[in-house]
């Protein structure tokens, strides 16, 4: 029989804590867009103009309502509203994608900081380990 008797060996202490993973931050509200507000007024203007022209047109008085260039020029105008407005929808959305993309960003960020202070804990107690228990470095 072998008579072993093996010393005792101190047991690190390990740093101990919490990390916190907060949520995501809440996105930003998608922009609420009234198709109806955006078009209706351009067509209501291009209806009237045209439907003017036509009743000017066909009476006997002519003016300037019965002259093709006052029914294009009001085109015209109703169709740079509709533009403008279609524009500012646009601006409306890259600044909602922008913002998002950035909140992704931050967040992805933020995990790969509290990853990397996991991983040097991790590390920390395994060189520990290994201090402590000699044996296990032989092998």
């Amino acid at each position: 029989m072998i008579d072993f008797s093996r010393q005792p060996r101190d047991i690190p202490d390990y740093e101990t804590g919490n990390i916190q993973i907060d949520l995501p931050p809440s996105a930003s509200a998608k922009p609420d867009i009234q198709w109806f507000q955006t078009f209706m007024p351009a067509i209501v203007m291009i209806g009237v103009s045209v439907a003017m022209f036509v009743v000017r047109a066909s009476s006997d008085s002519g003016g300037i309502m019965s002259n093709p260039v006052f029914l294009i020029g009001s085109i015209a105008t109703s169709l740079v509203c509709l533009i403008g407005a279609l524009i500012s929808i646009n601006h409306q959305y890259s600044k909602y994608r922008k913002e998002n993309k950035q909140r992704y960003e931050l967040y992805k960020n933020k995990l790969k900081e509290i990853d990397a202070q996991l991983r040097t804990a991790a590390a920390k107690q395994a060189n520990s380990v290994r201090e402590s228990n000699q044996d296990l470095n032989r092998g």
